[in-house]
């Protein structure tokens, strides 16, 4: 498939002969060395000692100061919620009913005029910023 003649032989006697010897050879050096690999009862300290132990221990005191932020947190929450209520209730309005005619700021009807000018107002600014 080449655009050139090759003149590559992959089989000749010497490469097979070659690569024989070396699974051979390499195949004598593993069981002549067998006996000294036998199992020592030994502890080997290695680098996954660092994720095994080291990472568990980091892990776990990350995870305990995610609790204790947690629950400052919540107790924050807590303080805050009757605010952010009367925020909702105040400008985002309850779920309109038949029986309820009162609206709040951001769910009441605005005139077209309005929603343009504050368009006109939002657009200008970001040109502004954007090519400046």
């Amino acid at each position: 498939l080449l655009p050139y003649p090759v003149d590559y032989q992959p089989y000749s006697a010497g490469k097979v002969l070659f690569y024989l010897q070396l699974l051979l050879f390499s195949g004598l050096a593993f069981f002549l060395l067998l006996p000294l690999m036998k199992r020592t009862l030994t502890i080997s300290l290695d680098t996954d000692w660092l994720w095994r132990r080291l990472g568990l221990g980091l892990w776990r005191a990350f995870a305990a100061v995610l609790v204790f932020l947690g629950s400052i947190l919540t107790g924050i929450w807590r303080g805050l919620e009757p605010v952010v209520q009367r925020f909702v209730v105040n400008y985002l309005g309850q779920p309109h009913t038949a029986d309820s005619e009162e609206r709040s700021v951001f769910a009441s009807s605005w005139p077209t005029g309005t929603t343009a000018l504050w368009i006109v107002i939002l657009l200008t600014g970001y040109v502004l910023v954007a090519y400046s």
